[in-house]
């Protein structure tokens, strides 16, 4: 009788350790969820910034009355010439844009696309820059002829293609006229809203 009334106890003892244990599974399982309606780093379901939105290039536009797109800039404009720049106009600028920048180079160059001419901090209110002049409080860069101006094609054969690049940025730009390319661009990293570009040839 003794024996049983062991084995007895051992069973009700084991059965209730099994009771808990699954009881205490149960409450794991059914506990709430984190509330994340307030946490800034929760990214599920929030609407993402489109590619359009950043680069809305199909509307801006840069062109010239002295030459067509993909035709030859005269001798006005390069160094067998008065070296002067061309006239340029502009176009559709996005209205959130506050400055233009200007980038002039020849992808052609023998030693590599080479930078004529580097102008920042252009009034988006600008419709473009008249010949032989730079806009008002606009910042001229230090191009590859080690100068912080104009200067036109000049190459030593053949044809080359020379790209006139127009960005629209949403901010000014704090750099010194010092400043080559590559600093231009990394200031301009996050910026850029829109860009456009108007390309001329030309022959030596």
């Amino acid at each position: 009788m003794v024996i049983n009334k062991l084995k007895v106890i051992v069973l009700v003892v084991i059965l209730g350790s099994i009771l808990l244990f699954a009881l205490a599974l149960r409450n794991q399982n059914t506990s709430p969820l984190p509330d994340v309606s307030n946490n800034e780093n929760f990214t599920e379901n929030q609407p993402t910034v489109t590619l359009e939105l950043l680069t809305p290039t199909q509307n801006m536009k840069i062109t010239s009355p002295v030459f067509n797109a993909n035709e030859k800039i005269p001798d006005q404009y390069t160094c067998n010439g008065p070296n002067t720049n061309p006239p340029l106009n502009f176009g559709d600028i996005p209205p959130a844009a506050e400055t233009l920048v200007l980038i002039v180079h020849d992808p052609d160059a023998p030693a590599g696309d080479w930078i004529h001419w580097l102008v920042w901090n252009i009034s988006a209110k600008t419709d473009g820059i008249a010949e032989d002049t730079v806009p008002e409080n606009a910042v001229q860069g230090t191009n590859d002829f080690d100068k912080a101006n104009y200067d036109g094609p000049c190459p030593p054969s053949g044809t080359h293609r020379y790209v006139f690049e127009l960005y629209a940025l949403n901010s000014k730009l704090e750099l010194p006229s010092t400043v080559k390319l590559k600093e231009l661009e990394a200031a301009m990293q996050g910026k850029v809203i829109a860009k456009t570009d108007l390309v001329g040839v030309y022959s030596r």
